[in-house]
């Protein structure tokens, strides 16, 4: 617990130290440390920042984490003067194809992608790269083509991080049953993140305190898909279930309203992302954590790379990289940080959701005296 602790007053201190800007941004207490050690002046390029024309597509925009890096991206290029064009396909994998393609016609400089399937969006990708356009892979490795970067938060450990604050939390000193819901597969990372959760769970399964009641992916993170499935789960169980191990916020708010019906809210239950709803049930103790991603930082750091990319600043070195079937991708990254009950002031300080959303069912004499 110790452990969690202080890793979770850290977490807040440094929330922004990954952010890749030197200028400072407008979210509270979020100028720190630069990801990319961008300079905030232009240097010599090929065009000044007002020619410039950076295309961005998000997978949906559904997800309040999407909304809010793409809000710290037009924040950016309203203050640079560069053209930012946004685009959302709704989870569809044809229509991100098209939108891909309507952006090497508009002729962007640079294309900020965040892929739907990471096999189907491929033959776009090597559009892009004939038309001499740098990708950038944002939050979701892409299986193949030249990719100028990966931007976003840092997260290969997110299932580890989520099963680790369980057990250190929630010891396991006696036969539970868990519930684990998956992202899709289509997600190279759901993959990874199951592993961890696996992982970190095989020694109490093998000694028979965790039972799995239930364990599968949810298509599409769909938040109703969520909710039958736990449903299901419940019944079959019969309603004998001590923790719901929930990889996104999407997939944890259907899980929270089965669990809610069959009088099991105060159960263990994680998230990611950070979602208004999420951090709603955290403030009045119906969900224990969730992992904000620093979604404003993940904007910053995608613009700045895109930017830095294109000569307009000094791109720092890799925070890390990664490989796809094309070769090695440099990354540069935003830090996840935990949110609990704990530090929930802080983040809806940060933007994440208002007060008034947050804490709508918390007498108001409860409130963090700094939203009083």
């Amino acid at each position: 617990m110790k452990k969690v602790v202080a890793l979770l007053l850290t977490c807040v201190m440094v929330f922004s130290l990954c952010a890749c800007s030197n200028s400072s941004s407008e979210k509270p207490d979020n100028t720190n440390k630069t990801t990319t050690e961008s300079s905030t002046e232009p240097s010599k390029a090929v065009k000044d920042l007002s020619e410039i024309k950076i295309g961005m597509i998000s997978d949906n925009t559904v997800a309040e984490a999407r909304v809010r890096t793409y809000e710290k991206a037009k924040e950016m290029s309203e203050k640079l003067g560069f053209e930012l064009i946004f685009q959302d396909p709704n989870m569809d994998e044809a229509e991100q194809v098209r939108q891909v393609e309507n952006m090497i016609t508009m002729g962007v400089d640079a294309l900020i992608l965040m892929c739907v399937n990471s096999e189907a969006i491929v033959p776009a990708v090597k559009e892009c790269n004939e038309a001499g356009i740098p990708v950038l892979c944002w939050g979701r490795m892409i299986d193949d083509g030249e990719l100028a970067a990966f931007v976003g938060s840092s997260v290969d450990n997110i299932g580890t991080m989520q099963i680790e604050y369980i057990l250190e939390n929630f010891p396991v000193t006696e036969p539970q049953n868990w519930i684990c819901l998956d992202g899709p597969y289509t997600n190279p990372y759901c993959s990874i993140w199951h592993d961890q959760w696996l992982e970190a769970m095989q020694p109490y399964i093998d000694e028979g305190l965790i039972n799995v009641v239930g364990w599968t992916q949810i298509e599409d993170a769909d938040t109703q898909n969520a909710m039958e499935t736990t449903e299901n789960f419940l019944t079959a169980a019969e309603d004998d279930v001590d923790v719901c191990m929930a990889i996104s916020d999407t997939i944890a708010t259907g899980a929270a309203q089965a669990l809610a019906e069959h009088g099991l809210s105060h159960i263990p239950i994680t998230g990611l992302d950070a979602e208004t709803i999420v951090l709603k049930r955290i403030a009045d103790g119906t969900q224990t954590m969730t992992i904000a991603l620093d979604d404003y930082a993940c904007g910053e750091v995608a613009i700045n790379t895109a930017l830095g990319i294109l000569g307009i600043y000094e791109l720092g070195e890799p925070d890390d990289y990664l490989e796809n079937k094309n070769g090695e991708v440099p990354c540069y990254y935003a830090q996840p940080v935990f949110v609990t009950k704990e530090n929930l002031a802080d983040i809806v300080a940060m933007g994440y959701g208002t007060p008034e959303e947050v804490y709508a069912d918390v007498p108001k004499e409860n409130w963090p005296e700094q939203f009083k």
